[in-house]
């Protein structure tokens, strides 16, 4: 609080603790410069405006003024513009204008979705199928980047295709991919017809749902790597037909399928298996099943971070799994 001492005739800021060491207060009061202040501010009030005569401001730059003009040296800043979406359903818009002044609208809307879904369900079908090719020909998976691989598959489609470093690659395998779908299919309803999947325009459309395909197919990966890996060792170790069955409880088998699972996620691996961590008398079927598989794994660590970074070198091993989970075999209890 602002207060005037006796001692000292002037104003001053006095703190909790000076407080308690002066004895006698004479009274409280406002300083001088807030009284200077606030009189400044009346006059200002009661000053007239040379322009209208009016008391309520000074000068015709207040906004108050008839005559008001801006100040010569501050710029009038310009009107911003900016992008947004409307949502609307698509039935209400319909019944606006007596069901006609925007029915054309909505016709288009509805052939553009059409026409991005039909492309992405061709699209998702002949990237399995590539994928698929790539590995039973011993070929390198290209790096799933939708500006390198998902965007040119789907330029392809539409019939838009431009040279890329993998353009030929890419159009060779289509064109078998076409020729595979539409083998079994009858002669007048092919599955796949090229004018029914030319260009339409909207290509920002189908550049952002390749970006967001892209992205699925990462978090795909990158989510059910681990919990598939564990669940193929379990049942590797749970098949009775299986050279790394184990004949011991269901939970010994999950404790030894997350233990190679994680040992095989370690960067730097130990040399020799430390066989205090494994149930007695597993040790040998935990080496020949991580010496079989971790080829096929390679290269660590399997944390979903790393996975979902490069994908790709992770597909292998899942197509593997796959193919050695079709022949499921239930797992049960020891003795029965």
């Amino acid at each position: 609080m602002m207060i005037q001492i006796c001692k000292r005739l002037r104003w001053k800021k006095v703190s909790y603790r000076n407080k308690k060491s002066y004895k006698k207060i004479l009274f409280t009061t406002e300083p001088p410069s807030s009284i200077s202040k606030s009189q400044s501010k009346d006059t200002k009030k009661t000053a007239l405006c040379k322009a209208c005569g009016e008391k309520s401001h000074s000068r015709r730059s207040s906004k108050a003024c008839k005559f008001y003009e801006a100040k010569s040296g501050k710029d009038i800043p310009a009107a911003e513009s900016s992008h947004f979406i409307i949502k609307s359903n698509l039935r209400n818009s319909m019944l606006l204008s007596n069901r006609i002044m925007l029915q054309s609208f909505c016709n288009e809307v509805r052939r553009v979705v059409e026409h991005n879904r039909d492309v992405s369900y061709i699209m998702s079908m002949f990237v399995n199928y590539f994928i698929v090719r790539c590995i039973r020909d011993n070929q390198a998976i290209p790096k799933l980047s939708h500006t390198k691989f998902i965007y040119p598959v789907m330029s392809i489609i539409i019939g838009l295709g431009r040279p890329t470093p993998l353009y030929d690659m890419i159009r060779n395998a289509f064109n078998g991919f076409v020729q595979e779908i539409n083998q079994d299919a009858p002669l007048n309803e092919p599955i796949y017809r090229a004018e029914n999947y030319r260009s339409i325009g909207y290509t920002s459309i189908l550049t952002q749902t390749a970006k967001i395909y892209t992205e699925l197919i990462k978090n795909h990966v990158a989510h059910n790597f681990e919990t598939r890996t564990v669940r193929y060792f379990l049942k590797r170790m749970s098949n009775r037909d299986d050279a790394f069955y184990v004949d011991t409880t269901v939970s010994n088998r999950r404790y030894l399928s997350n233990f190679i699972s994680k040992y095989a996620s370690i960067t730097k691996r130990p040399n020799i298996l430390d066989s205090r961590s494994i149930p007695p008398g597993l040790t040998q079927i935990a080496i020949g099943l991580m010496n079989e598989c971790l080829p096929y794994m390679d290269p660590p660590p399997f944390e979903p971070d790393c996975v979902k970074a490069s994908c790709e070198r992770y597909l292998l091993w899942l197509y593997r799994v796959m193919l050695g989970m079709k022949n499921y075999t239930p797992i049960t209890r020891q003795g029965h």
